[in-house]
């Protein structure tokens, strides 16, 4: 087949609104059925790029095709459209989660653990110090043991956290690539998915941003964290915030969860 073929086969397969796998299946089989109409164009007399021409012709333009496949937005087909997005929101936002954790995890080995954990709280116990001692053999006093020891914590429930979310989120944009259709609502779906991430993300940031300015300490909420702890978050919620804006940038130029 010819340019003008593959052409039509480009224009048709960005009309088509189905999934990824529908989409492909239907271009082989247009494909399939152009090359066997010019087939017997040709055998009737026709010249190669006549018979091509024509064959195109009598199959519709791509805009009418990829109407006849469009799926209609049926709840089941809205409802999975809308977890999707949910599922992918909640995996970026523990892949933030787990940045954070690894920011914490080297602004503690920069400037200290007391710098991300904070102060030890007051009334360690005899026993909470042996404790202490056997997990964190190399510290020289208790409180010191302590802010080691909620750095570790801190950093590894993040970062396992930012782990699952990975997972989570190579899984749901596999199936939203394989499946998710290319439709209005679907845009609108993943524009509001990207906006609400966006606000979300960035009223983080300026939360995060009061707590390492010890903003919140002075107005007697979230105390017990380091500035280390907020200066991670706010990193990680500004990366964030601006993915998020750029994914709704993306979806307002038609891109979707289905490419």
């Amino acid at each position: 087949m010819s340019d003008r073929t593959d052409a039509y086969l480009a224009t048709l397969d960005a009309a088509l609104t189905v999934g990824a796998r529908h989409r492909r299946r239907i271009i082989e089989e247009t494909r399939d059925h152009l090359r066997d109409a010019a087939t017997r164009l040709e055998s009737v007399g026709l010249a190669p790029a006549a018979a091509e021409a024509q064959a195109i012709a009598d199959f519709g333009t791509a805009a009418a095709i990829a109407r006849a496949f469009d799926p209609a937005p049926t709840p089941a087909r809205v409802a999975s459209t809308i977890a999707l997005h949910v599922a992918l929101v909640a995996a970026f936002a523990m892949i933030t989660l787990g940045l954070s954790g690894a920011l914490a995890g080297a602004i503690g080995l920069v400037a200290g653990p007391d710098a991300v954990s904070g102060a030890a709280p007051e009334g360690l116990t005899a026993t909470d110090c042996a404790r202490l001692a056997v997990t964190e053999p190399g510290a020289a006093t208790c409180t010191e043991a302590w802010s080691w020891h909620a750095l570790e914590e801190s950093v590894l429930y993040r970062v396992l956290a930012g782990a699952l979310g990975a997972v989570v989120g190579i899984a749901a944009l596999a199936v939203a690539r394989r499946h998710l259709a290319r439709t209005t609502w679907a845009r609108r779906t993943t524009r509001l998915s990207a906006l609400t991430a966006a606000v979300a993300f960035t009223a983080l940031c300026a939360l995060a941003s009061a707590g390492a300015l010890g903003l919140t300490t002075n107005l007697g909420l979230f105390e017990g964290f380091g500035p280390g702890w907020w200066l991670s978050l706010t990193l990680a919620t500004a990366n964030a915030a601006i993915v998020s804006a750029a994914a709704y940038a993306a979806s307002k130029r038609g891109v979707t969860l289905a490419g």
